[in-house]
């Protein structure tokens, strides 16, 4: 800083704190000299000291330490009991074979002076009734050797033969993972039997079981860390794999043996006769196999080895700084144990714990008066810079956006974290939702998860509920996670619920009490591995050391950076200029009078038909458009209709924000356009456009955030008097619970995700029996499509409509309805046809419609284009809010034409502060005037597969003539390929007229012009609705589909002249292709083009599970001139003189009766026909000989899956026999789960 700037900024200070009127001579003493005051480190020191209140003579402080003191003398003596390790006789046995004790091996092996770090100690205690299982059966832990942090294995052969138990296998994968995490060399002492066959279930075949040890050695070897083994005793069957797969090995000579199978085995099997020596002892492994490196004498001879196998590892020998770098806690760690208390539901004092934890009780304690129910700050242990976040009661939202901010300092710092757990919970009730409790603590949640530096955690006392994960339970991977002997971990105490229970109406059983208090206990916690270890309070500080040295003592790499997303609490630069960003935007939102800003570039965040309805508009309106494509859409229309295309890469990038705002700056777009689906309504997304500096062609992220969540929007609409179907919105998932509300609410229900959309996450109960089934299944597929299950139960109107009314609002508060769209033709909750306005509808319902969408618009401070969807009960003619999309709707285009407007046009208008084009007034008449439109989604799946979704190369692409009553928004053109990476929506088909009797004619002889082989599509499915009885009447309800299932998937007979016209079609195509001389293929059997000149086609059709056979004979009796003969089940034509012209792909024929154009498309032996405005495909069927003369196998029970697809699991191994019905594999598509059944 400059003298001047200097001087500024002190005469600035001066007069802030000139109110405080020191000695005017003083004052302007200090102001005339330009010099900085001088302050002592000891003095800034000396301000993060804890001071203590704790009194060790009180009698709550002896009384604690008395209990304390009882708890921790029981562990002790648990102890010394459990690191015996087998019985006596056991131990006897193992000494009398000259063998070392497995303890006392550990101990030979790591350095003098060091400490070891066991880790559970108590695994496996009291978990298997048949037998004692001390430690687990394993012993493991990190110690030093040669200077070197290591993680040591060593088998107990004294605890059943050193077998692998369940927990046995838990506790070796944990050290290997925490070798894995910490980069620590890994030693394993080999003394055992393998598996421990009477629990061969659960140890030998699942992910985490015994094999797992091998993949993790696998694994470990791949990414550079050393592991050295020691064979001292039995290494059999998969046991051999541990030796053979680390970079060395030591056998013992005359104890050691390793063998896939023993002598016993290979005589059962081979008939040799070995001895185990000669089979696989350390003699023959160290000088015929090479299994193993070296052969020690006996086990101590072994440790040397191993000790110099470690000094040769050329590894960073990381240290505790010395003494004098740290001070010592000011006060006693032995004091712990009377802070502590058995009593959890007493307080914990947080800062007396950190006191006598860190060096020198020195804490700089970060935001220490806002959310202070969470104490966070920085500190020293052992000389190590650390930031620790401990509990101070329950997390309210302002302790969980604290604690999300300190993570995100700590990593941008590199800090390692350590939590102290003391935590019932996340606050729950009115104000804390309001406050937004769940959002706040999911963010606290999210830092945890996403910290990408060392995490500790210490449990000193409760661990209840979300708050495990908010302060870093094991789900969260702290790189150890100890507990103190008071600590009680669970869902909640026994207390708690048997307050639930009471709340419920339902007396809690004693016994349930009795087992959720003792499954909660430190104990039964450490048995299982929910833990590394039980510690005496007092140990605390130096655990914390021993596991920071052991984090950092392995070849580690700088951590990546973390990115918090969710996270709204920034370091102060950033915050300062996020604040501006904000004011800036709010102060344009709130002003009067707003400046408009053409908007001159812009980058369209979509893909597909949406990207291209954009930049037409867009080019229109003279913005530089810059668009983004994907790896899968490398070569579609969106990417190839600007020259500024960026590529992001993999299939999902569509829905990476940062990456394609960073495209954005990069190329000088001043907006960015979302379109519809993947970030669209992703409110944090236009949060970042905002603070980027980008105009979001949408409405406010606010706004977004507000009718994002289904509760929290029904809430809003409520207050502006907007009426909601019946249900219950709130936070109790209980399902009994919702089952109480679900009978209040009156079956049947529909229960739905409250993050749900696109049907998914929905399913209607009918009644009471099969609600919880229902309720599963819904809250299943929100977890696996949303990540979150939380549900919302609503009323289910039996025979409901969906109409939407398509709103839009600019920034000086203006807002109106553009009309209302009926969707309620619809297929799996997704709509397949949309219509404005809405069909038998009274007129002042219909404005009614109109002026709760408004409100509901204003109610949240609408800006741009968003749809207000309503249910509409057929019944009783009331209308409820379902939901408002955030965004443009796929179906804008039927509002823009009965209303004239281009609405992609609106949007640029409005996100450049222009006011909207038209008031309502004129809407409502040009609405009047312009008659009816319909849309049609052109989808690539399979109706008659419960349209399943399909995918592939558009082969054939055949589009109806536009008009101006015909409009075609499509993604795609012929020689396209529509991905499964992406929604199957090939195009929309949009007509006009008068009338809604003549759009619906419009709309059936559009469709019967559209064509497309390649894949399969909803286009005759659309015809049918078209020709639908109660649809023509404007009947609609959302179960329009299935109430006329029956009619709509009639199944058509196909018409004896298209068997003859794909006959003719393919003689057609191969004469212009081949000539008259083309050699015959091996269709037509015997027949061909011979001295009879017949040939005989066998076809089946595509669509027919029995695959019928129809067969069609021509016999060319002249040039272009045929006789036809079609036979099949329940058909027999024959048709004489036959004139055939054209050629391929499409050819016109003169019957005796008729004249028939039809178009075929070949695909291998695949035919698709289009005639008379139908589709019909076939198959040609192949000779069995062609198969046998080629060598194929015999395919008749193989299976092709309907679409891409990935196997999850086959329910069937090779050679077994099955039923019809029976279910044989289960695939992952499109369409959640699949299940392919014999």
């Amino acid at each position: 800083m400059s003298t001047f700037q200097a001087s500024r900024g002190f005469l600035r200070l001066s007069r802030s704190t000139s109110k405080l009127q020191p000695p005017l001579n003083l004052h302007l003493r200090i102001a005339s000299r330009n010099v900085a005051t001088h302050t002592l480190p000891s003095q800034a020191n000396a301000i993060s000291v804890l001071p203590t209140i704790i009194d060790p003579s009180s009698e709550e402080y002896k009384e604690n330490a008395r209990q304390m003191g009882t708890v921790i003398s029981r562990l002790e003596e648990l102890t010394k009991k459990i690191q015996l390790g087998g019985s006596q006789k056991a131990r006897e046995k193992h000494i009398a074979r000259n063998k070392m004790l497995p303890r006392d091996r550990v101990a030979a092996l790591v350095d003098p002076g060091t400490s070891f770090l066991e880790l559970s100690a108590l695994a496996g205690h009291e978990m298997y009734p048949e037998a004692e299982v001390p430690a687990g059966g394993i012993i493991t832990g990190v110690g030093v050797i040669e200077g070197v942090t290591c993680v040591v294995v060593a088998n107990d052969s004294t605890v059943k033969g050193g077998t692998y138990f369940p927990i046995t296998v838990k506790k070796h994968l944990r050290a290997q993972a925490i070798a894995q995490e910490n980069n620590l060399p890994c030693v394993y002492l080999v003394d055992s039997g393998g598996a421990n066959l009477p629990n061969q279930a659960d140890v030998f075949p699942d992910r985490e079981h015994f094999g797992r040890i091998f993949y993790n050695q696998a694994r470990m070897s791949s990414m550079g860390i050393p592991q050295i083994s020691v064979v001292m005793g039995p290494c059999t069957a998969g046991g051999a794999y541990v030796p053979a797969m680390s970079d060395e090995s030591i056998i013992v000579d005359g104890q050691g043996h390793i063998f896939l199978a023993g002598p016993p085995l290979v005589k059962a099997a081979t008939g040799e006769v070995v001895s185990a020596e000669d089979l696989g002892g350390g003699k023959m492994h160290t000088s015929v196999s090479g299994v193993t490196d070296y052969l020690a004498v006996d086990d101590a001879h072994a440790i040397v080895l191993a000790r110099r196998s470690i000094s040769n590892l050329n590894w960073p020998k990381k240290q505790f700084p010395p003494p004098t770098a740290y001070e010592e806690p000011l006060y006693d760690p032995e004091e712990l144990v009377g802070i502590a208390s058995t009593n959890l539901r007493k307080p914990l004092p947080i800062h007396e714990i950190i006191a006598r934890i860190v060096d020198g009780s020195v804490f700089s304690e970060f935001k220490r008066d806002y959310g202070s129910s969470l104490v966070t700050g920085f500190a020293h242990i052992y000389g190590h810079k650390v930031g620790i976040i401990a509990n101070n009661g329950i997390l309210f939202s302002t302790s969980s956006l604290k604690g999300a901010h300190f993570i995100e300092l700590c990593c941008q710092r590199q800090i390692p974290l350590i939590f102290l757990q003391n935590i019932s919970g996340f606050m729950v009730g009115t104000d804390a939702e309001r406050e937004g409790i769940a959002k706040n603590g999911a963010k606290l949640v999210t830092a945890v998860a996403c910290a990408n530096v060392p995490k500790f955690t210490v449990v000193v006392g409760a661990s209840n509920g979300a708050g495990n994960y908010g302060m870093c339970g094991r789900a969260y991977s702290p790189r150890f996670l100890w507990m103190w002997p008071n600590a009680k971990i669970g869902v909640m105490g026994s207390e708690q619920l048997t307050a639930v229970m009471e709340a419920v109406g339902k007396a809690a059983d004693p016994e349930l009490k009795e087992r959720i208090d003792r499954e909660s206990e430190a104990v039964f916690s450490s048995a299982r591995l929910w833990d590394d270890g039980i510690i005496p309070p007092s140990h605390t500080r130096r655990v914390l050391g021993l596991s920071l040295i052991a984090s950092l003592g392995g070849k580690n790499e700088p951590p990546s950076s973390t990115e918090l997303r969710a996270i709204s609490m920034l370091p102060a630069s950033r915050t300062r200029a996020f604040a501006r960003a904000i004011t800036a935007v709010q102060a344009r939102h709130l002003s009067t009078n707003p400046s408009t800003t053409p908007i001159a570039s812009v980058l369209i965040a979509n893909r597909g038909e949406i990207a291209l309805r954009v930049g037409r508009t867009a080019s229109e309106l003279g913005v530089r458009c810059t668009t983004i494509y994907t790896d899968p859409d490398s070569n579609s229309q969106h990417a190839l209709s600007s020259p500024f295309a960026v590529n992001l890469g993999a299939p999902n990038a569509y829905l990476d924000g940062e990456r394609i705002i960073k495209v954005a700056k990069e190329q000088g777009c001043e907006a960015l356009h979302p379109g519809y689906g993947f970030l669209s309504e992703n409110s944090a997304f236009a949060k970042r456009c905002v603070e980027e500096g980008l105009v979001f062609i949408g409405p406010p992220w606010k706004a977004i955030e507000a009718m994002g969540n289904k509760s929290r929007s029904k809430e809003i609409m409520i207050a502006a008097g907007v009426p909601c179907i019946p249900g219950y919105h709130g936070k109790n998932q209980d399902p009994e619970y919702l089952l109480e509300e679900s009978r209040k609410i009156g079956f049947p229900v529909m229960v739905k995700a409250v993050k749900g959309g696109g049907g998914k996450g929905m399913r209607i109960a009918f009644t009471e029996d099969e609600f919880l089934s229902k309720l599963e299944s819904a809250k299943s597929e929100g977890r696996n499509s949303f990540g979150d299950d939380e549900m919302l139960v609503e009323k289910y109107i039996s025979t409901p409509r969906h109409i939407e009314v398509q709103v839009f609002a600019d920034k000086y508060g203006n807002a109106v309805a553009l009309g209302e769209r009926d969707c309620s033709l619809q297929r799996r909750h997704q709509k397949v046809l949309e219509e404005a306005p809405a069909p038998n509808l009274a007129e002042d319902i219909r404005q009614d419609l109109w002026e709760k969408a408004r409100a509901a618009a204003l109610a949240v401070k609408y800006e741009g284009a968003g749809t207000v969807e309503f249910i509409f009960d057929n019944d009783t003619n009331e209308f409820f809010f379902m939901e408002m999309n955030t965004r443009l709707q796929v179906e804008h285009p039927v509002t823009e034409e009965i209303t004239g407007e281009d609405l992609v046009s609106w949007q640029f208008k409005v996100a450049a502060g222009e006011p909207l084009p038209l008031d309502q007034a004129t809407i409502t008449q040009r609405i009047s005037e312009r008659g009816w439109a319909i849309e049609a989604r052109i989808y690539a799946e399979n109706p008659s597969q419960n349209f399943m979704p399909d995918s592939g190369k558009l082969i054939h692409l055949r589009t109806p003539r536009t008009s101006d009553s015909v409009r075609i928004d499509a993604g795609f053109i012929q020689g396209d390929t529509v991905s499964s990476a992406y929604d199957g929506m090939i195009a929309k088909l949009i007509v006009s007229g008068p009338t809604r009797e003549v759009a619906l004619r419009k709309l059936h002889a559009a469709l019967q012009d559209y064509e497309v082989v390649g894949l399969n599509t909803n286009i005759e499915f659309l015809k049918k609705i078209c020709k639908s009885p109660a649809f023509i009447r404007g009947e609609v309800e959302t179960g329009y589909i299935q109430k006329y299932n029956d009619e709509l998937f009639a199944p058509e007979a196909v018409k004896p002249e298209t068997f003859a016209q794909a006959a003719l079609g393919i003689l057609a195509k191969e004469s212009l292709e081949k000539g008259a001389d083309f050699p015959t293929g091996p269709h037509g059997l015997a027949i061909g083009f011979s001295a009879r000149n017949e040939r005989q086609f066998l076809f089946v059709e595509s669509s027919d599970s029995e695959s019928k056979l129809f067969s069609v004979t021509i016999n060319q009796s002249g040039q272009k001139l045929y006789n036809v003969q079609v036979k099949g089940p329940g058909i027999d034509e024959s048709y004489e003189n036959v004139v055939c012209e054209g050629g391929a792909p499409s050819i016109s024929t003169f019957y005796p009766h008729t004249r028939i154009e039809s178009t075929i498309i070949t695909d291998g032996d695949k035919f698709t026909i289009f005639q008379q405005g139908k589709q019909t495909q076939l198959r040609l069927t192949t000779p069995s000989w062609y198969e046998k003369a080629l060598g194929l196998k015999d395919v008749t029970n193989s299976v092709l899956a309907p679409m891409p697809c990935k196997v999850l699991r086959n329910e069937v191994k090779e050679g077994d026999e099955v039923e019809k019905d029976q279910a044989l594999v289960v695939w992952v598509t499109l369409d959640p789960k699949a299940l392919l059944s014999g």
